[in-house]
């Protein structure tokens, strides 16, 4: 999920099917299929939405600038913590995990709902989520005050953060993708590196299609 700015006329559009996903059959017309809009301005959501998922249980998660929701197939509920637990507040980023968990990045940092049980993980502004293919949670930060980087791996073989060093140089990220090689690509304000177990590239804004900078380390 990308982080969004705020977004003058918001709106989100769902086509809901009981069936898997597939491709269009070309013997419908498009007014033929369900269509359904739901906008700020007409009450849906208090704020702009931010993020979008679905969880292995169905339901469609939304994050806005005030508030989590959920939407049955039916309505909009908004999403309400375990009592006695702060309010989790604007919601940037939002994924679905293939064991069942909803993963949260608010402003304040990445939050775990599973099973009734909400539990906090890294901190600071979480701007986007990723599980790559060994099935490991990533997440891409910013407004990280300390020197523990941009870039923490919350769940698998060696969660840490990382990229805020001398050599890796990435205080902040905003956004993720893994590629089919299994590369993780992570995007920040004036870079786009690509990272794995050897080590890592940047590539710069003045450079980008045309030479990458060379890898500077490998663990």
């Amino acid at each position: 999920m990308r982080i969004r700015s705020a977004i003058p006329i918001a709106w989100i559009t769902f086509a809901f099917s009981t069936s898997p996903a597939s491709a269009l059959d070309p013997n419908f017309r498009i007014t033929q299929y369900r269509h359904t809009a739901w906008r700020v301005q007409e009450g849906a959501f208090e704020s702009a939405p931010n993020a979008i998922t679905q969880t292995a249980d169905g339901f469609i998660w939304i994050g806005t600038n005030s508030e989590l929701l959920r939407h049955d197939g039916v309505g909009f509920v908004p999403w309400k913590p375990p009592d006695g637990r702060r309010d989790i507040g604007a919601v940037y980023s939002l994924l679905g995990s293939s064991d069942g968990t909803l993963w949260i990045g608010t402003a304040n940092g990445l939050f775990s709902w599973k099973n009734n049980h909400l539990k906090e993980h890294v901190s600071y502004r979480i701007n986007s989520i990723l599980e790559d293919r060994d099935h490991r949670i990533w997440v891409a930060r910013s407004r990280v005050p300390d020197s523990s980087g941009g870039l923490c791996q919350v769940v698998g073989d060696r969660p840490e953060c990382m990229g805020a060093d001398a050599q890796m140089r990435l205080p902040y990220a905003g956004s993720l993708a893994q590629d089919t090689q299994g590369n993780l690509w992570i995007g920040s304000s004036n870079q786009l590196m690509r990272w794995n177990k050897d080590g890592f590239a940047r590539f710069f804004g003045g450079e980008l299609g045309k030479r990458p900078v060379k890898t500077i380390f490998k663990g």
